[in-house]
């Protein structure tokens, strides 16, 4: 695992009134960067998928295990990810185990991947592709990026930076 990337992972702060014992929080972050990184080995994309499942869940046990929906139970996993075409395998998407993890990670690259293709590859510089991406990420629509998906953007860039990589 790389420890750049767990490093950040744990960087940001842990959920707000976790009753999840940090030592448990700390590996299952584990197993969170591992499926990251097994998902692709580009570390733009992984840092991307890090700052999503981090923004979008706040890396609650509660949201990753599935025993909480989000979208008013419309999404699933870490990346609050909807039923779609890209989901057929939707309902396998949760769980705290490196396969389920692994299973969601994968999807969440597709869409991002996606995204990037369908609205930020005429950007200039990687944090207007990236806030392009993110807003599609989020909405689903090629429009202008929203605070959010800028500030996700900003986040991202930042994140390249701590672990090493090209922005």
């Amino acid at each position: 695992m790389d420890a750049a990337l767990l490093t950040l992972a744990l960087s940001w702060p842990a959920p707000f009134q976790s009753t999840e014992p940090p030592e448990l929080y700390r590996a299952r972050v584990g197993v969170i960067v591992s499926a990251v990184e097994t998902a692709t080995p580009r570390r733009d994309l992984q840092v991307a998928l890090l700052v999503l499942a981090y923004r979008e869940s706040s890396f609650r046990v509660e949201v990753h295990s599935g025993e909480v929906l989000g979208d008013g139970g419309r999404a699933r996993s870490l990346w609050q990810l909807h039923r779609s075409r890209w989901t057929p395998d939707w309902e396998s998407l949760s769980g705290t185990d490196i396969e389920a993890t692994t299973r969601s990670a994968r999807v969440a690259l597709r869409v991002v991947r996606s995204s990037l293709w369908l609205c930020g590859r005429n950007e200039l510089s990687s944090v207007s592709r990236f806030a392009h991406a993110f807003e599609v990420y989020a909405s689903g629509k090629c429009r202008a990026p929203s605070h959010e998906s800028t500030s996700r953007a900003r986040a991202w860039e930042w994140a390249m930076v701590r672990v090493g990589g090209s922005k």
